[in-house]
């Protein structure tokens, strides 16, 4: 009996001796560089032909560029004067810029 009890024992001290040793971890290399400003472009181009929504052709006795169309409130928005509103008589209805003709009027009063 003493004998069978030693070879347990034994068995025991053996059986723990072979357990698979934890290894540790394998290292990670990392490189550490220093923070510095740096200039990122945000802006980037793109080539476009800009058409309008809507055209309107006006007729007026005087060339030039529109600068300002009539403003209606329709359902609580105000928007541009459109095909099919009904207007009161004597409205104006666009305005022509009046830069050139300002910009005429001081040179031909410049010249007297």
């Amino acid at each position: 009996m003493k004998r069978s009890l030693g070879y347990g024992i034994l068995c025991v001290f053996i059986l723990s001796g072979c357990a698979p040793q934890k290894s540790a971890p394998p290292r990670t290399v990392v490189s550490v560089l220093p923070v510095k400003p740096e200039v990122v472009q945000t802006t980037a181009r793109f080539s476009a032909t800009i058409k309008p929504r809507q055209a309107i052709e006006l007729s007026f006795k005087v060339p030039g560029t529109v600068e300002s169309l009539l403003r209606l409130t329709a359902n609580g928005e105000t928007r541009n004067v459109q095909e099919g509103d009904r207007l009161d008589q004597g409205l104006v209805i666009a305005q022509l810029e009046t830069r050139d003709y300002r910009l005429a009027v001081q040179t031909a009063q410049a010249a007297l």
